[in-house]
């Protein structure tokens, strides 16, 4: 993708990247269309000697910033349990997935089959484990326990009927923790950690979570800026449901050669 970039870039008119030409350019379309010629360097680092003259002509030593996104993040939401199907809150209960739910895996498998993934972080609870390791069936991806992946501590409230009133009082109040649990302050700590992390250890590899619906909530928040309580709220991956999101794009320094 970088080189590909760098390419597209060396087409690049002088007028595009340097500014606007000097008189005597506008009027020489050939001087005007010069290729621009540049390398990736660190800001001290002196541009290479055999760029500062091409065909006789003197280069000036400038620099431009590019964008570009080298990682792309891949959330795969558990497939679906007994415990969904009927309504009741999970949390930290350690549940496996029914027969639905392995197909559901199955499904996101076939999605995500010609991703070149490098590696696979999955909650400790044992539903995402087995929907990852049925995805990613036959592939080389190794499976990387990651704790902050964990769903969400939903205290007393887990192995209740989700529409119990004090549990839906609680998941509209962001900072208020579930008794014995967490607040959605406490989840948003540790995922958005992990993230910024991720983003340093796989910084140009496409890689994939498996996950639940508490934590894609704050995945796609982190990602995301204009996410309102009520749509925070009311977002649900689906059980077996595929994302992808683009890290945001960063800015590179560019060292370039251009004519005088």
């Amino acid at each position: 993708m970088l080189e590909a970039l760098l390419e597209a870039s060396e087409e690049e008119t002088l007028e595009e990247t340097a500014g606007s030409p000097p008189q005597e350019a506008r009027a020489n379309p050939n001087k005007a269309n010069r290729r621009v010629f540049f390398f990736i360097a660190p800001n001290d680092t002196p541009i290479d000697p055999r760029l500062r003259k091409r065909e006789g002509k003197a280069f000036l030593k400038k620099e431009k910033v590019i964008k570009i996104c080298l990682m792309s993040l891949y959330l795969l939401r558990h497939g679906q349990t007994d415990w969904n199907k009927d309504g009741i809150i999970q949390g930290r209960y350690d549940t496996s997935l029914n027969e639905t739910g392995k197909k559901q895996a199955e499904e996101a498998g076939v999605l995500l089959e010609n991703i070149p993934l490098s590696r696979c972080y999955v909650s400790p609870l044992y539903r995402a484990r087995q929907t990852a390791e049925i995805a990613l069936k036959g592939k080389d991806i190794p499976l990387l326990e990651e704790n902050r992946l964990v769903e969400m501590a939903y205290g007393i409230y887990e192995g209740t009927d989700w529409k119990a009133e004090g549990y839906q009082k609680t998941r509209k109040n962001l900072a208020m923790r579930y008794p014995g649990g967490e607040s959605y302050l406490d989840v948003a700590h540790r995922v958005f950690s992990f993230l910024d992390e991720l983003k340093d250890i796989a910084s140009n590899e496409d890689v994939l979570i498996v996950c639940h619906r508490g934590v894609a909530r704050m995945v796609h928040a982190y990602f995301v800026d204009d996410v309102d309580n009520d749509t925070f709220i009311d977002r649900a991956c689906p059980n077996g449901g595929v994302m992808k999101y683009d890290y945001p794009i960063r800015n590179i320094p560019i060292k370039m050669a251009v004519p005088k």
